[in-house]
Parts: C-alpha cells; sequence; structure tokens
C-alpha cells in the first residue's frame, strides 16, 4: 500500500490533528488528514512554527548552502575600524568619480545617450535585430527573400504569403528616423518591402499611438496588416 491513499468515503469526519477540516486522506498509521501530508495542516504548520521560534537549526552544525545563516566577515567593521573596508570605500568612491560606475538613479550625460545611439546603428547595420517582444522568433527559408528570421506565426504566415505570390520580397533591414509623440527623435523599422508594389508592410497586432506617430511620418507606401487581413490570407 502507497503511503497516502485517498479516501473516497469519508465526508464527515475531520481532521485527526485538530485543525477541523474535512478529512480527505489517510497516511499509513490510518491517521485522518485534511491534506496529503500532516505538515500540510493548518494546526501542524502552526505549531511547527511555534516549536521553531527562536530557534537556530543551523547553530551546532554547519549549514547547507554555504555561507547562509552564518555571521558575515564583515559585521560591524567600517571604513574607520578595518583598512580592508576602507580600501573597498576607496575603490568604489574613484569608479565614481571616473565614470567606470554611475549609481542606479542617475540620469544618463547626453554623451553616453550619443554614444549609445552610435553603438546601437552599428548593430543595426550589421543585420542585428532586437527581440519582438514575447513573440518567438522563426527560422524560415523563403526561395525569394532567403534565409530570415521572423516574430511570430503571424509574420512567418505573412511572408509564406508572399512566396506563394512569387512576388519579389525581402526582409526590410532599412531603419527610419521620426518624431515621437514627446518630442524626441527614435527609428522605426517596417517587417517587410515588396519591389513590385514599391511598399512596405507591417504586420500588426495591438496598435499604440506610439505606432500611429511612426505610420503618419513614414515617407513611403506602407501596407497595415493586422489580424483580420492576416486571417483572409491563403497559404
Amino acid at each position: 500500500m502507497s503511503r497516502l491513499t485517498a479516501m473516497r468515503y469519508v465526508t464527515e469526519e475531520l481532521c485527526g490533528f485538530g485543525c477541523g477540516q474535512i478529512a480527505k486522506y489517510i497516511n499509513k498509521s490510518k491517521r485522518l488528514l485534511c491534506a496529503k501530508t500532516h505538515n500540510a495542516c493548518p494546526e501542524m504548520k502552526r505549531k511547527n512554527a511555534e516549536n521553531k521560534k527562536g530557534i537556530n537549526p543551523f547553530l551546532n552544525r554547519p549549514h547547507p548552502r554555504g555561507a547562509l545563516g552564518k555571521t558575515p566577515w564583515n559585521f560591524g567593521l567600517t571604513a574607520t575600524t578595518d583598512d580592508r573596508i576602507k580600501l573597498a570605500a576607496e575603490v568604489f568612491k574613484k569608479k565614481i568619480l571616473n565614470g567606470e560606475y554611475v549609481p542606479k538613479g542617475t540620469p544618463h550625460t547626453d554623451e553616453f545617450k550619443k554614444e549609445q545611439s552610435i553603438r546601437k546603428n552599428k548593430l543595426y547595420a550589421s543585420g542585428w535585430e532586437p527581440t519582438c517582444g514575447r513573440c518567438k522568433k522563426y527560422d524560415y527559408l523563403s526561395p525569394i527573400a532567403g534565409q530570415i528570421k521572423v516574430d511570430g506565426t503571424w509574420e512567418l504566415k505573412v511572408a509564406v504569403y508572399l512566396d506563394k505570390l512569387n512576388v519579389t520580397w525581402e526582409r526590410n533591414r532599412k531603419r527610419f528616423g521620426y518624431i515621437k509623440p514627446n518630442g524626441k527623435e527614435g527609428t522605426y523599422q517596417p517587417d517587410f518591402y515588396v519591389k513590385e508594389w514599391d511598399s512596405f508592410i507591417e504586420v500588426k497586432g495591438y496598435e499604440t499611438e506610439l505606432d500611429r506617430a511612426k505610420w503618419k511620418q513614414f515617407p513611403h507606401t506602407l501596407l497595415i496588416w493586422r489580424k483580420d487581413k492576416i486571417k483572409t490570407l491563403e497559404t
């Protein structure tokens, strides 16, 4: 017999550990339980917590996870009482002064933002693509566009559909500048480009104010293919 067996016919008897709940299980010792184990019973949880209160279980034996539960070596030490703490504080201060470390919440300088912008543009130029939200990326080998990655099943369906139409298309790599609603500059990269149509295609689900700002300022023909459109594509 297994250690725990579900009781099918106990509907009125109470848990044998005094929690007042209806018993649903019986253990190997024929003790009625409200849960699969006695440790899961609310009354046993309360009693165990009371029994363990104020007791350090690792007082006379090493902690199974190393330093957890032990007094740290630097407890109570300061830069004025310990040379190691003083040295660490001096090194940390130099890093802040030299710009090697930026405390959390510190606004980025314009120079830093410019450097990051240049770095990101170089990544885009090399073919790097950012992760698209929660969409899963799929590898797709197109007889027209070649080996590409698409974001999600909607883009995959559009790629298959364009192949079926036998039009000259590609996974768009170009980025176009625009002004965000907050007045800051940004870049926008539609999903596909079709040569015969001289049009870019944006596969879109949820639409935001930022999306509408991109589309309004886009300098070329842009086709927005939403869910209803994609459902009608024959692939």
